[in-house]
């Protein structure tokens, strides 16, 4: 019995899309809803990058031994702080300070401007701008607290650290079908600690 489907060559699409700001009805400007908000543009602190991560300890000697070992190094000591470096375009990413018990102080994000720094230390509850002179590349602090309680630190002013000082790990080189970069060599991982570049805020850790 011959079929009563018949085929037709590949062609185009041929549907049609519709635009974003006609896929839902009723929308409201943004300049609307931040007004709805309340939000005053403003008084916003404009964020650029997670800078590093503060934490207090009450066992120092056990917190570096660990942080070496996870792959960090040490890029100053005091009796009351221990700045530990990764990777990258940042003078540390983890600041261990000793205390009475283990406790998590908060991210450090970096500001655009002294301008936001200088919002940021008007919140309500916030506190006053810390000058880190002690800190490699120093810099300027800032800690206000989320609605949750949470420390969260705002940093600006710190010195860039020079381009032939930056520890990078070595990047793998790839061959493809057009090009060869790599020709009798095998990519073979060292064994050791990671390359660290970043640490998240976690509150739960110490």
């Amino acid at each position: 019995m011959p079929s009563s489907i018949s085929s037709r060559p590949p062609s185009p699409n041929r549907g049609s899309g519709i635009a974003a700001d006609l896929a839902v009805e009723n929308q409201e400007s943004l300049e609307q809803w931040r007004k709805e908000m309340g939000i005053d543009v403003s008084k916003q602190v404009r964020l650029v990058k997670l800078s590093h991560m503060r934490y207090q300890h009450k066992d120092m000697e056990k917190i570096s031994v660990f942080m070496q070992d996870f792959g960090m190094r040490i890029v100053k000591k005091t009796d009351e702080k221990i700045w530990f470096g990764g990777y990258g375009e940042d003078h540390y990413v983890y600041v261990a300070e000793k205390g009475t018990e283990d406790k998590f102080l908060g991210g450090v994000y970096l500001v655009e401007s002294e301008a936001d720094l200088e919002k940021a230390s008007q919140i309500p509850g916030a506190s006053a701008i810390e000058d880190l002179n002690d800190a490699p590349g120093r810099g300027r602090l800032v800690t206000i607290f989320d609605p949750e309680g949470f420390p969260v630190n705002v940093i600006f002013g710190q010195d860039p650290v020079p381009t032939n000082q930056l520890p990078t790990p070595e990047k793998l080189v790839y061959n493809f079908e057009d090009e060869k970069k790599r020709i009798n060599k095998f990519q073979r991982f060292k064994e050791g600690p990671a390359a660290v570049h970043k640490v998240v805020p976690n509150p739960t850790y110490i």
